[in-house]
């Protein structure tokens, strides 16, 4: 779906698509035009996209919902290739349900859908690190701060992760002593690796 052919649902399409070739003018051109008019329903819970990223985030809030009912969750080894496809579908849904809602602003309405997919996120780095950017995002530092702490334990060697910690401890929060902790953490990433070098 792309913002150039897209058109509100309460009005006519157009007869011709932006996306149509402007060279094959007359030649197969396809006709946009409703067979009959859309029906408009009225009630609660009902919810009409008017532009394209309302629709889009439609459609990947369903996505998301088909991925939270069909995960493989079991950990016996039989079930390692569903499950590890399951975990891919849920990622690229969480991923594109990243960019709809950050470029809207929903951060709030992010780290409820990412605490949604936590039931995937057994030992997996990215789920847990989108989760605690998500509630550093929606102002929730206290959380963020133990989403990180649990990031930190998954990936030891990389020095951003306690860094936030310690910027979100030492701001909005106040907490001095937690804050030296992590800030320690990120002195002895440093020390081990020559990227600080």
């Amino acid at each position: 779906m792309c913002e150039q052919s897209y058109w509100n649902p309460l009005e006519d399409p157009p007869n011709q698509s932006p996306l149509d070739d402007p060279l094959r003018q007359g030649l197969n051109t396809k006709s946009y035009a409703l067979s009959r008019r859309p029906r408009v329903y009225s009630g609660e819970n009902i919810f009409c996209p008017q532009e394209n990223t309302e629709e889009a985030l439609l459609l990947l809030l369903i996505s998301e919902s088909m991925a939270n009912r069909d995960a493989v969750l079991s950990r016996i080894p039989e079930h390692k290739n569903d499950r590890i496809i399951s975990l891919q579908s849920a990622s690229v849904v969480y991923d594109l349900l990243t960019i709809a809602l950050g470029r809207r602003g929903q951060y709030e309405m992010l780290s409820e859908c990412l605490e949604r997919a936590m039931k995937f996120a057994f030992e997996e780095f990215h789920l847990w690190y989108q989760f605690a950017l998500s509630l550093m995002a929606a102002g929730k530092s206290a959380r963020a701060v133990k989403v990180l702490k649990e990031c930190i334990r998954l990936r030891p060697e990389d020095a951003t992760i306690p860094l936030l910690a310690a910027k979100l401890c030492m701001g909005s929060l106040h907490w001095m002593e937690e804050a030296e902790r992590f800030a320690k953490l990120v002195v002895e990433c440093a020390d081990k690796s020559s990227e600080f070098k």
